[in-house]
């Protein structure tokens, strides 16, 4: 039977980079409708996310877009490109920012880089379609249930030698203060805050820092505030508790509150404890858990560096 005009001309249309475009746009696609579901069953922040999502990923370029590519880094390479084209398309589509996409390239690599070079060694094909999804579907469902999550709150400790006395830190602490400085890669890409409602180190007083997010560098914005208690202040110790916190960084962790410990040395000058509990939203833990404890403490450097440590005026 002939092919009417119109089959032809779509037949034609079909060409191969076409076809692989068509099936590029449904990826895409389907990943952020995942990503859409996991946010309204609330698994957004679970290994699911962050690891059974780049599996899928890697396992559909393997199978539906073939590559021409001989040696097997060539072949590794055109694999990990299209997955990184996959990750920056879907996170456009569900507005996500470019903080989000630092955070999540590293381990997004792991696990699609990890798929492929399994299926590109493996000599048994059975390791590559049974047991590597039942491994990947176990490590994918931590954080999903309380009883699959690694503990979440913990805290860092900071500890510091200065020739000021313990009012001289107490009297810096309670002046106005600009965190607009240069800091850690890290923390770098947080934006700071812009405004802080200060000025006081009373038990009892109010804090409020204000923070303004830009997810796509000018646009997309999220405004936020967190409010911090000054819970109790003594000779020796200053305690602070967060009351509410509605900023970015809550997507990646939650502030419960700092401790600081001013210890009178034998020099004159004062001993430094300084103690920031918070609480991991992310898993897995074995990605986050380093990567925030590392934040966290360069955080509590640049609070002690600029805050406690400036000179008195």
């Amino acid at each position: 039977m002939n092919k009417t005009p119109f089959m032809q001309r779509l037949a034609a249309w079909f060409t191969r980079k076409k076809v692989y475009m068509l099936i590029y746009l449904a990826i895409v696609g389907i990943i952020a409708l995942l990503m859409q579901f996991l946010t309204k069953v609330h698994l957004y922040h679970s290994s699911l996310l962050y690891i059974l999502i780049p599996y899928l990923v890697s396992v559909v370029i393997t199978v539906f877009r073939p590559t021409t590519a001989k040696t097997l880094f060539q072949r590794y390479i055109s694999h990990v490109l299209t997955a990184l084209s996959i990750l920056l398309s879907t996170s456009i589509l569900i507005g996500e920012g470019f903080v989000c996409i630092i955070f999540f390239a590293p381990i997004y690599l792991i696990v699609v880089s990890f798929t492929y070079l399994v299926r590109a060694f493996s000599k048994d094909k059975r390791i590559y379609s049974m047991a590597l999804p039942a491994v990947i579907l176990v490590f994918s469902l931590e954080g999903t249930l309380p009883s699959l999550t690694f503990p979440r709150d913990t805290f860092v400790e900071i500890k510091r030698t200065t020739a000021l006395t313990k009012e001289q830190i107490k009297a810096n602490l309670a002046k106005p203060f600009d965190l607009q400085k240069e800091r850690h890669w890290l923390i770098s890409i947080f934006p700071m805050p812009y405004r802080i409602d200060a000025g006081s180190l009373n038990p009892g007083d109010v804090h409020t820092v204000y923070t303004r997010y830009h997810r796509w560098f000018f646009t997309n914005t999220h405004e936020g505030q967190a409010r911090l208690l000054i819970e109790s202040v003594s000779d020796n110790k200053i305690t602070t508790r967060v009351l509410s916190d509605d900023t970015y960084f809550t997507t990646y962790l939650n502030g419960h509150g700092t401790e600081i410990n001013l210890l009178q040395n034998e020099a004159g000058g004062t001993d430094i404890v300084f103690k920031l509990f918070y609480k991991r939203n992310l898993d897995p833990a074995w990605y986050f858990y380093p990567l925030q404890k590392i934040g966290v403490k360069k955080m509590g450097e640049l609070i002690i560096d600029e805050l406690m440590l400036r000179e008195p005026s």
